[in-house]
């Protein structure tokens, strides 16, 4: 299940780059406008009302409430008159330099817009949108309006869970005059109401959602952040669905990382792709890994998505979310050239994820281990930088015609090709080869989906094919700050391969077992960087890293289990190609 939906509060510009367009309606005389975009100048700060409006000379008026410096238990109709000093901030047109108290127009605010003319006004406006967060005043009418979708919820639809916000102090602009909403009425697109709220509220809507790293209407995960979480709610009587659509993609890459799922990237012509539904009175969380995959500059990217929550009746409200990160270029132009040959080494897990049932602490944060676990890793690079992961290697030579002629060293992965060369070491009277293997992992099983089907329950196969894969391809080069990854649903433990943990050979209930996929990422230490100087011969005969390894399908459907360490692999042999 994907979810992401949040509000947030921003009480001075703006901090995102993504602009997008708002087409409003200004009928003559009053309107009370929701304006969700900021238009701004170049740097970076909200344009006053007479930039705003520069080219529209029908709006004489435009006025902000200031919630600080008021508590509105009554309300008014609207006038000139009536618009305070010490609760509104004004612009007019016709009044002198110095005289107007409203300087620049914010984003996710309501104002009050007069045009002066008899015709109805309809233009657009370009600003940079965030997450929006209410701040309701207690005991005291707020100024608020809603993002709502091509459907827009009822008053009664989004505000009954609250408990805060009576539907019967509601009130809507008519004719210049407030007057009080019907329950059962929707609510209007780039349109601001008084909203009453009774004591002490945080209501975000019935959808609300935490997100811990949002900063400033944005969800900014700098260079370092690779998780974040999001917690939504359903307050709603009924299920609520959410559904992420991507607007703008900068180049970063959004993964589930909750029940390994894949990407949630989705472009907003696959409309409804990746929702997902919370049952009434319920939240859960969700797990996000971003990927910073981009080399060159600009180093900070800016992702821009429309988050909506559909609720009773299929109508939804929706907020847009600017998701950034930044790389840093110059640790990746750092990374050295890619060091061919065969390596083996070790990584020592030392945290990870508990899945254990009602475990105190068990759920998808990582935590340190009692006792580290170590296994072998092998790994085999070409002169071309193609990174291959290894079960077993044996280290050999060719068979040369003279003694006089140099040695001819090879890396052999097919055992069936042993016989075709001579050993490079005695034992027991005889030249063998130098064998390396592990136990920490199996290569996949070459098989067709099409003949093997895991999928049906009821399927088992005539025949098994017994042919596994002698090395796997892997992304990434191996050089100092350089990062090797699994490439996506490649380490596969398929349902009947041979190491596959769940099958028993007499019993006819275990013939088969669930999909296992792991996911793999080496990420070497930079050459200069402490870790780096404490590992002996780095950046010729060794590399050191970060380890992380990600395995889904051992538990439950949905579950994941993660791990990290670090690892220290030595090259030992600089053969660049494998037999």
């Amino acid at each position: 299940m994907r979810l992401l939906l949040a509000l947030f509060f921003i009480s001075a510009g703006m901090a995102s780059g993504a602009l997008r367009d708002q087409e409003i309606t200004l009928e003559p005389g009053w309107n009370a406008v929701w304006l969700e975009v900021e238009p701004q100048k170049a740097d970076g700060t909200p344009q006053s009302p007479a930039e705003v409006f520069q080219g529209v000379p029908e709006v004489a008026i435009v006025a902000r409430y200031l919630p600080a410096n008021a508590r509105f238990e009554f309300i008014e109709d609207v006038s000139v008159d009536s618009l305070g000093n010490d609760f509104w901030l004004k612009w007019r047109r016709d009044t002198q330099v110095g005289g107007n108290t409203l300087g620049g127009m914010e984003g996710n605010t309501a104002y009050l817009i007069f045009n002066r003319s008899e015709a109805a006004v309809e233009m657009t406006l370009n600003g940079a949108v965030s997450f929006h967060r209410y701040d309701w005043q207690p005991n005291s009418f707020n100024f608020v309006g809603v993002s709502v979708g091509t459907l827009a919820p009822t008053f009664s639809e989004y505000f009954s869970p609250s408990g805060t916000h009576p539907l019967n102090q509601i009130y809507k602009l008519a004719a210049g005059k407030w007057v009080a909403v019907a329950a059962g009425e929707r609510m209007r697109k780039n349109t601001a109401y008084w909203t009453y709220c009774g004591g002490s509220s945080s209501y975000q809507g019935p959808v609300p959602v935490l997100l811990p790293d949002l900063t400033e209407g944005v969800l900014d995960l700098g260079e370092t952040v690779k998780f974040t979480n999001v917690t939504a709610g359903n307050l709603a009587p009924s299920a609520s669905g959410l559904t992420l659509l991507r607007l703008v993609n900068d180049g970063i890459v959004v993964r589930d990382a909750t029940g390994g799922s894949g990407i949630v990237d989705f472009d907003i012509t696959t409309d409804g792709t990746g929702a997902g539904t919370l049952a009434s009175r319920s939240s859960a969380t969700v797990r996000l890994e971003i990927e910073r995959g981009w080399t060159t500059a600009p180093p900070m990217r800016e992702n821009l998505y429309l988050v909506q929550a559909s609720i009773a009746g299929g109508s939804s409200y929706q907020q847009y979310l600017p998701l950034r990160a930044r790389s840093d270029l110059a640790m990746v132009a750092a990374a050295g050239a890619p060091l061919p040959g065969l390596w083996v080494g070790d990584v020592v897990m030392t945290h990870a994820t508990s899945l254990v049932a009602g475990k105190a602490g068990s759920g998808p944060r990582l935590e340190s281990v009692r006792r580290p676990m170590r296994y072998r890793v092998i790994l085999h690079g070409d002169a071309g930088g193609q990174t291959r992961l290894l079960e077993h290697a044996t280290l050999m030579k060719k068979q040369q015609a003279s003694d006089q002629l140099p040695d001819e060293f090879v890396v052999v992965v097919d055992d069936t090709k042993i016989p075709d060369f001579i050993g490079i070491e005695q034992r027991g009277g005889k030249l063998v080869g130098k064998r390396f293997d592990t136990a920490g992992y199996d290569l996949p099983r070459s098989v067709l989906p099409t003949v093997q089907d895991e999928a049906n329950p009821n399927f088992a196969p005539a025949t098994l094919s017994t042919e596994y894969l002698l090395s796997l391809p892997l992304n990434g080069a191996l050089a100092p700050g350089g990062v090797i990854t699994t490439q996506p649903n490649s380490l596969v433990l398929d349902a009947w391969h041979r190491t596959h943990p769940y099958r028993h050979v007499f019993n006819p209930e275990h013939a088969k077992g669930f999909r296992i996929i792991r996911e793999m990422r080496f990420e070497m230490d930079a050459a200069g960087s402490p870790e780096a100087d404490r590992t002996p011969g780095f950046g010729a005969s060794a590399l050191s890293g970060v380890f992380e390894e990600s395995v889904y399908g051992l538990t439950k459907p949905g579950d994941v289990h993660r791990s990290r360490g670090r690892f220290v692999i030595q090259r030992v042999s600089e053969v660049s190609s494998l037999q």
